[in-house]
């Protein structure tokens, strides 16, 4: 079980081994990340849902507008062809900037139920 052939230090010169043991690996780790990501989605799903639904919207929305915006100016259009990575996290960064605010205008409309206790 303890065999010196799975604890051994790999050959890099086989090249084709390594690449199928790297993939391999990636893959079941792949898989195991994904899992965890649904599981948590359904927990905090289940404990905030007006939270999940108002963020995936506040989201999309500016998802949307990004894409709109890119396909339609000219300088957004440049700016997305030659920095891919920069322009995803700029529309991460404005999703993560605009939600806290939309929370906290949604909730100070709603009445709390225990204030009367």
């Amino acid at each position: 079980m303890l065999g010196s052939a799975h604890f051994a230090q790999p050959d890099f010169r086989d090249c084709e081994k390594w690449n199928n043991r790297v993939i391999s690996n990636l893959l079941y780790y792949q898989s195991n990340y994904l899992a965890m990501a649904v599981d948590i989605f359904i927990v905090i799903g289940f404990m905030s849902p007006l939270e999940i639904i108002l963020g995936g919207a506040v989201i999309v929305l500016i998802f949307m507008g990004s894409m709109w915006a890119s396909e339609n100016k000219a300088a957004i259009s440049h700016f997305k062809c030659h920095y891919p990575t920069m322009f995803v996290l700029t529309i991460l960064l404005m999703s993560y900037s605009s939600f806290p605010p939309l929370v906290a205008s949604w909730f100070s409309c709603l009445e709390s139920p225990y204030r009367y206790f």
